[in-house]
């Protein structure tokens, strides 16, 4: 059983590494990466520590989703993670980051294995729409409570984009289903 589930996470980190490759290769020669954040990286001292940087960061919108708390069995804690919903919405912020730096970013947020690539649309604050990619959990995932200093960044990461207390009840709600 240990070694299936060692071929297992060997095969789905060097699928992850691939994806995030090609979706590199794939961007154009100077244009931006747009990472929606949604969770710890929505605070831009954590994105600057985990990408080496960024050119830009807005608030922004992911709509067909809902903010949940999971875990995929890999971390005792649960992590933000997009949950599909129709009609449902998640704040957080489009960062603008070079090829090398959502690799970077990919590396240091432990893309293989722990989370998968997803693009989305996003919907910035001036109202224009893009292309975007995030990161969600891969596997099968379950409900579980973030840790106190996890929330205490999205939060500040929330804040630093403005929003505001009615988006800060939003996560608590995320945070306080995720106990149940």
């Amino acid at each position: 059983m240990h070694a299936a589930k060692l071929v297992f996470a060997t095969l789905a980190i060097a699928a992850a590494i691939f994806a995030v490759s090609i979706f590199c290769l794939h961007s154009q020669a100077g244009k931006p990466v747009y990472f929606f954040a949604y969770g710890a990286s929505l605070d831009s001292a954590t994105m600057k520590a985990r990408a080496g940087g960024f050119s830009n960061a807005t608030a922004a919108t992911a709509s067909g989703f809902r903010l949940a708390f999971q875990t995929n069995k890999h971390s005792e804690f649960g992590v933000a993670n997009l949950a599909e919903e129709p009609g449902g919405r998640v704040n957080g912020a489009v960062y603008a980051l070079s090829s090398e730096q959502f690799s970077e970013l990919g590396k240091a947020s432990g893309s293989g294995g722990f989370y998968r690539l997803l693009p989305l649309k996003a919907q910035c604050a001036d109202g224009e729409s893009v292309d975007a990619v995030t990161f969600v959990l891969a596997g099968e995932t379950a409900a579980a409570a973030p840790s106190r200093p996890y929330l205490l960044a999205v939060s500040n990461g929330m804040r630093q984009f403005g929003y505001g207390a009615s988006e800060l009840g939003e996560l608590s709600a995320a945070a306080q289903a995720a106990s149940r």
